[in-house]
């Protein structure tokens, strides 16, 4: 099996247990969405550094600093959405919606890179739009067959977790592009250490918490960091060896175990029907792979 294959499990595995730390996190009604994206920044930047000084200093081409300086603003635009979503919403609610990030991903590599897009994109994207009615359908609510994307107005967090993926979108391809100017170890190292400055003003201005309100959370915290410095470690050294399309769709497995393991841990309900959906939207994601081979 292929480095980058044991990789981009790894990265899936480290994502779920992301995910549902973070949920965890932000449960704790002191921490708001500046608070906890600044702890999982700071918690998680020991791990790339310690990969990055293990691993050694690369060759640094100029343009990498260029790539870098336009994504950090949607990298902080992004986290907040997600971190605002997750915070609003439930877990297993918005995590099969991510999945559409292998869609967006796929249109900016095809802008970004230059990749070709085809009827196989058309077809993963129905499949997206059907796990989204799926994850909204109930008919015990309303006899209305275009209810549930009706219903995806009024959930916030839905709506939010759609704008992060347009940015996932856009930010992805040109990851590519920066790790092939350095390495995959000082981008995640670099890019992340700048991402986490402007996060720490945000703190400091609207997180409003206390060093006790966080102590609360600890466990989650350090779970948290700990778990998304390996989940960027390993995605982006998969992205470095293996095929962009190829590598995200492997990642997107994490909305599966997200799911389940929210269901086992947080005690959220409805998980069969978005287990479901979010099959759905990962089969959309295989045959974006399938059509990338």
């Amino acid at each position: 099996m292929s480095s980058w294959i044991v990789l981009s499990l790894l990265s899936a595995v480290f994502g779920a247990i992301v995910n549902l730390a973070t949920k965890q996190v932000s449960n704790n009604a002191k921490l708001n969405e500046y608070s906890v994206a600044w702890l999982r920044a700071v918690t998680t930047l020991p791990v790339l550094w310690i990969v990055l000084f293990a691993k050694g200093m690369p060759v640094i081409d100029s343009r990498f600093w260029l790539l870098l300086f336009i994504m950090i603003p949607l990298e902080i635009a992004g986290t907040l959405f997600y971190f605002k979503a997750i915070k609003i919403s439930p877990l297993s609610l918005i995590t099969p919606v991510s999945a559409l990030n292998i869609l967006f991903i796929a249109i900016g590599a095809y802008l970004i890179l230059g990749e070709k897009l085809t009827i196989i994109h058309g077809a993963a994207l129905l499949l997206f739009v059907l796990g989204i009615y799926v994850l909204n359908f109930d008919f015990g609510v309303s006899k209305n067959i275009l209810y549930p994307f009706a219903k995806l107005t009024k959930e916030k967090g839905v709506l939010l977790i759609i704008l992060f993926c347009l940015i996932v979108g856009i930010i992805v391809p040109i990851q590519k592009m920066a790790i092939l100017y350095s390495s995959s170890q000082f981008f995640a190292a670099v890019y992340f250490s700048i991402a986490a400055i402007p996060f720490t003003f945000l703190f400091l201005r609207k997180g409003r918490a206390k060093l006790k309100d966080m102590a609360v959370s600890g466990k989650a915290i350090l779970i948290m960091g700990i778990c998304n410095g390996l989940y960027l470690f390993a995605g982006t050294k998969a992205v470095s060896t293996g095929k962009v399309a190829f590598v995200t769709a492997i990642v997107s497995l994490n909305i599966l175990l997200t799911i389940i393991l929210s269901g086992t841990f947080l005690k959220e309900k409805g998980i069969f029907k978005k287990f479901i959906a979010g099959l759905i939207m990962v089969t959309g994601a295989v045959l974006i792979v399938l059509n990338s081979e």
